[in-house]
């Protein structure tokens, strides 16, 4: 998904970007991405990608 940023500064590693997906049949039918993207990137927010946002999603469906 070549979404991996660097946290191995504060002794985290490679770490997968923050997102969410809504998967149907083995096809994904939903996918979020937090915006801003970048190596030590400081701790964001769920603005797209929290459970609320996804359940939203769902509920209009």
């Amino acid at each position: 998904m070549d979404r991996l940023y660097d946290k191995r500064g504060p002794g985290l590693g490679m770490r997968c970007w923050r997102f969410s997906m809504y998967v149907e049949n083995g096809e994904i039918e939903k996918l979020s991405f937090e915006p801003g993207l970048r190596d030590e990137a400081p701790t964001g927010s769920f603005d797209v990608s929290d459970a609320d946002m996804m359940l939203a999603y769902l509920k209009r469906r």
